[in-house]
């Protein structure tokens, strides 16, 4: 849904958070200890990215995020990643509208 972009709000993009957030919170008790957990977005948003990965991290003293490993160059497609603090930004192509993931490992 390309269009989405056009309809978000603040207030949207906060409940988005907030439900993002919550997801990780809800699953986080099911990863044993030393096991790993990816989570990701289809959005270009740090609020809903980077921004619910610190807020997850600060209340969590278990988690550590794992840095994930870039490609060299660019893909064939054209796909360009940008490493962020907790994770990596895939940014739109020809074949897709970009994303974002990051990898937790849970501490023992």
């Amino acid at each position: 849904h390309p269009e989405v972009k056009l309809r978000q709000t603040e207030a949207s993009v906060e409940r988005l958070s907030q439900e993002q957030l919550q997801l990780l919170r809800t699953t986080w008790p099911l990863v044993r200890d030393g096991g790993e957990l990816l989570y990701s977005t289809c959005s270009l948003l740090s609020d809903e990215n980077e921004g619910v990965i610190e807020r997850f991290m600060q209340g969590e003293s278990q988690a550590e995020s794992i840095r994930l490993a870039l490609p060299l160059k660019k893909e064939r497609d054209g796909s360009l990643m940008v490493r962020k603090a907790h994770g990596v930004l895939l940014l739109p192509a020809q074949r897709h509208q970009g994303g974002f993931a990051a990898l937790l490992r849970k501490r023992p």
